[in-house]
């Protein structure tokens, strides 16, 4: 049975029975009710042999696997398969081709009358074909010329020729491997893929705590500093207001109340930097392994705050 007599068969096959019911002249055949579908993939195996007839076999692939899935459970539904080997074999695709043959055979059963034909053709496909046995370490995707091709390890068939193989898996980097193999012969690859680098997380809590605790301190000192300078500055004020002890004031002291200014100006700065820096580390930080331990302490003649952590 050639390609136009089974696409033939499957259009006039409106409510279809099994192969041979007719020659049971006394057996009355019920019909079959056409599967909801059955019309669109009519249309679709239409379209898919004009596409094959002028040689546009991807667009013809299409068409058959999309009429094999809408046709539902059509008793010529296996006729589409050999179309779709066909297809794949056009497309020298032929490890696909295979698998196709054979499930037209198996799904065909009795009905496919052209078996010793068919198994012809998977024997001369098999000896056009090679093996290849991938290894590797993980799991992987095998893609052969960027197609998925299986799951490795596992042994793939390929067409004799140069191929790129390909192993993808999450969390690991692809590796590609060239391979020039002749048809019948069977090469091994062994893989040894990568994994990645763990993704970037963001700082721990006990940054943001210090360098908050930065700013606060570097704060305090700075008010300390500065409420220093007014002081001294109070201080030679009112001694330069006095008669007596205006002579009194040297250039020192007013040096001494620069340093102080400019000191507390600095610490000021660094303070507004420290507290910046913890804004951002508080938008960044990974809050979800906060193991920070903040206390704080008082005593006669200091105050302060601990923080304890893991950077």
């Amino acid at each position: 049975m050639d390609f136009m007599t089974r696409f033939l068969a499957l259009l006039l096959l409106g409510a279809a029975m099994p192969a041979g019911a007719q020659d049971a002249p006394d057996e009355t055949p019920e019909a079959v009710a056409d599967p909801p579908g059955l019309a669109e993939a009519r249309e679709r195996i239409e379209r898919g042999e004009a596409a094959f007839e002028r040689r546009d076999f991807e667009a013809a692939l299409t068409e058959f696997e999309r009429a094999y899935e809408r046709i539902g459970d059509h008793p010529a539904r296996f006729l589409i398969l050999y179309n779709i080997a066909r297809s794949y074999e056009q497309l020298f695709r032929y490890d696909d081709a295979l698998t196709y043959y054979r499930r037209y055979l198996d799904e065909g059963g009795e009905q496919a009358e052209d078996r010793d034909e068919v198994q012809t053709i998977l024997r001369t496909l098999e000896g056009m074909l090679a093996t290849v046995v991938v290894e590797s370490n993980v799991p992987a995707a095998i893609w052969i010329d960027d197609r998925l091709v299986g799951e490795a390890p596992a042994s793939v068939h390929v067409t004799g020729g140069r191929h790129v193989v390909e192993l993808r898996a999450s969390g690991y980097e692809s590796e590609q491997q060239e391979l020039l193999i002749a048809a019948r012969t069977t090469e091994t690859l062994s893989f040894d893929l990568e994994a990645l680098p763990e993704p970037s997380q963001g700082p721990r809590p006990v940054a943001f705590w210090i360098t908050a605790a930065g700013a606060v301190a570097t704060a305090i000192a700075g008010a300390g500093v500065g409420i220093r300078a007014l002081r001294e500055r109070d201080d030679v004020d009112q001694r330069l207001a006095d008669p007596v002890e205006r002579f009194e004031v040297t250039e020192s002291d007013r040096s001494r109340i620069t340093s102080l200014s400019r000191t507390a100006d600095t610490l000021f700065a660094v303070a507004g930097a420290l507290a910046i820096t913890a804004v951002v580390l508080g938008v960044v930080t990974d809050w979800s392994d906060d193991d920070v331990a903040v206390t704080g302490f008082v005593g006669p003649h200091e105050a302060g705050i601990a923080i304890g952590g893991r950077l």
